[in-house]
């Protein structure tokens, strides 16, 4: 799916009729800034014991969604707004997370998806987002050693007062430790187990 979406983007990219990257991008920040206004209200109300469930779901072709699936991962909440799940919302964020701070050079806009990424969280989503911010920083302070020092000190701090929130550690667990508890790990199921069941597949599936 990710070399279909991709070749259009670059096959349109050599037809500029077709292909209009300022609309695209309208249209990717549109459903962004959505999808966070929506993942907020949707943490906010489940602090208040209200579960806003994604509206889409319905919609779903898969009967692991269909049989009520449940945002809540132990303890641990994870609202996806419009999306299936964190992950994927994740992936679809980054994507304009990426444009805006390397094509854009908008770091107040990129702030919007970051939020997106940790209310949603998804581990990935994070990890991802965080070494996004790392690179845009290396690469736009290269020539200030003081500049890159005090961003990558900021980010450091941000990261441990992070970390000391039950929300984060719990995000991080699913990427560091089994979660048993949290339904298995997430690296685990997207590399271990999603290349097991790749294996199993014929070269046409």
């Amino acid at each position: 799916k990710f070399i279909v979406v991709l070749g259009c983007v670059f096959g349109f990219e050599f037809y500029k009729k077709y292909y209009d990257e300022q609309i695209t991008f309208k249209v990717i920040k549109t459903v962004v800034c959505i999808s966070t206004v929506f993942m907020v209200l949707q943490r906010v109300f489940y602090y208040g014991g209200i579960v806003i469930d994604n509206p889409l779901i319905q919609f779903a072709t898969n009967d692991a969604y269909l049989d009520g699936y449940s945002m809540e991962s132990g303890s641990l909440f994870r609202p996806s707004a419009f999306f299936l799940e964190p992950s994927h919302l994740a992936v679809y964020s980054l994507i304009y997370l990426v444009y805006s701070l390397f094509k854009k050079d908008n770091l107040k806009q990129s702030l919007v998806v970051f939020v997106a990424l940790l209310c949603s969280g998804s581990g990935n989503g994070l990890v991802f987002g965080i070494m996004t911010y790392c690179a845009y920083f290396l690469i736009r302070f290269r020539k200030h050693a003081a500049k890159v020092f005090v961003s990558m000190a900021a980010g450091v701090v941000a990261v441990i007062g992070m970390s000391r929130m039950t929300f984060f550690k719990q995000v991080v667990n699913r990427l560091t430790t089994e979660n048993l508890a949290g339904g298995g790990n997430a690296i685990q199921a997207r590399i271990g187990t999603g290349y097991q069941l790749f294996l199993e597949k014929d070269w046409w599936l």
